[in-house]
């Protein structure tokens, strides 16, 4: 509670008025003004305290109620700013600085297996995240080389151009790390008939999920790297050339070995 001297009783004695000896109170307690001061002054229902600039601008005030000795509204008085300078150098504390964000792009040749048959691929991705955390968001372009089912009297050659977009969760080992990922996949799908009386091109649509792991050796700005996936797809793919009674089904699972290398900014 803030203690001060009666009204009647300040304005007899100028000296319970002293901003000077409210100042050396706080100077006792180790909370420095820092050029502001403290001007005391009578006021209607007590006593205005206030903390200034050097300038002359109020930075806060309060009135409080006369009531005690002199000492003692000096002693409140001083712990009434201290306060208030410690709510001010809060208020003026710089924010903590945002994690700066972290972002790698890298490429990759890849071997897939899988019916009706090995065949390469490629892709290009990025990823972006907070510097300093373990999770990563994660895109990626492919594309797969082609593969031929047999539909006698022909075949059918296709192939896939995927895109995907899921996380990365990355745990240390030291200088080198593992990676486990998880991302959903969307596909193109080329089709092309080859050995048919009339051969003739069609599109079509995929989607898929795909989880892998991952291993890699930051060597400065570049990272070269391992990655081992499996890919599910969810549509069924069902292939029917006209005029041939027989139709297949693509397949519906790949996996995939994949060597590649990012760059990061540092």
């Amino acid at each position: 509670m803030l203690l001060s001297l009666p009204l009647a009783l300040l304005a007899l004695d100028p000296a319970c008025l002293d901003g000077p000896a409210v100042e050396a109170a706080l100077a006792a307690e180790h909370a420095p003004l820092e050029g502001r001061r403290v001007h005391l002054e009578e006021a209607e229902g007590g006593v205005r305290v206030s903390l200034k600039e050097a300038t002359g601008e109020t930075l806060v005030q309060r009135v409080v109620p006369a009531e005690g000795s002199c000492q003692a509204f000096c002693a409140a008085s001083a712990v009434l700013v201290a306060a208030w300078l410690t709510e001010l150098d809060r208020a003026h504390l710089p924010s903590p600085p945002s994690p700066p964000w972290h972002w790698e792009v890298g490429a990759a040749a890849r071997a897939l297996a899988g019916p009706p048959g090995p065949t390469w691929g490629a892709l290009a991705e990025v990823g972006w995240g907070t510097q300093g955390r373990n999770w990563t968001t994660r895109a990626e372009l492919g594309v797969e080389g082609p593969r031929d089912e047999a539909l006698a009297p022909g075949r059918v050659r296709w192939q896939r151009f995927t895109a995907a977009l899921g996380g990365t969760y990355r745990f240390s080992l030291g200088k080198a790390f593992v990676a486990g990922r998880a991302e959903a996949v969307g596909a193109l799908l080329s089709l092309r008939g080859l050995g048919y009386t009339s051969d003739s091109m069609a599109l079509g649509g995929d989607v898929g999920a795909c989880v892998g792991v991952r291993a890699g050796w930051p060597l400065g700005a570049f990272t070269p790297w391992v990655d081992l996936s499996a890919t599910g797809w969810w549509i069924p793919a069902r292939l029917h050339v006209v005029g041939v009674a027989d139709g297949a089904v693509l397949p519906h699972f790949d996996a995939a070995l994949s060597l590649g290398v990012s760059w990061a900014r540092l």
